[in-house]
């Protein structure tokens, strides 16, 4: 498929709709240290301190998906928790997948860093990678600010 395809998929997609368009050309562009925690390595960038804000947040079509995906992330985080003290590396790994496509995808791009090294470390069985990358996240998902708190 055509890039401008694909945009309009997940556009539609992320509204949870199918069927309204979103502009995702002209979302707002990072804020608040985001931008400068992009390329950075996610255990050093998620130790920023300040509000975490999605990249797409100057879009209100986004404002409902972003908010569903930090409610499931606060979810996510007990039960991330939990696999990592049982050792439930392959458990973790999945977890860690859907945090590496959903971060990006709502604009947490360092939420997407971390799911994607986690789910390494995790499938790696690598107990102390595993353990930083839970504790930046957890401090990652704390600083996160909705839409309507912005």
């Amino acid at each position: 498929p055509r890039l401008a395809e694909v945009r309009v998929l997940v556009a539609r997609l992320a509204t949870g709709t199918g069927d309204v368009a979103v502009d995702v050309d002209n979302a707002r562009q990072p804020v608040n240290g985001e931008q400068a925690a992009q390329g950075a390595p996610p255990l050093e960038a998620a130790n920023e301190t300040g509000p975490l804000v999605s990249r797409l947040q100057g879009n209100p079509s986004f404002h409902p998906v972003i908010n569903r995906f930090s409610d499931r992330l606060q979810d996510q985080m007990e039960e991330i928790e939990q696999l990592q003290q049982d050792n439930n590396y392959n458990e973790l790994a999945l977890v860690a997948h859907w945090l590496k496509g959903a971060g990006g995808s709502v604009g947490f791009d360092i939420l997407s860093d971390i799911g994607r090294d986690l789910e390494e470390a995790a499938r790696n069985a690598a107990p102390q990678d595993i353990s930083k990358l839970v504790h930046n996240l957890r401090g990652a998902s704390e600083r996160i600010v909705g839409p309507s708190a912005a």
